[in-house]
């Protein structure tokens, strides 16, 4: 039960950082786009 927990808690902590770095990313583009 803890390393599903620990893998749980691991894949939920890649999401957040690959949703960060897309919504970073995509900021500038969007306003680029829209200027």
């Amino acid at each position: 039960m803890e390393t599903l927990l620990s893998t749980a808690g691991l894949l939920v902590i890649v999401a957040i950082v690959l949703g960060l770095i897309l919504f970073l990313y995509f900021i500038p583009l969007g306003l680029w786009i829209t200027a």
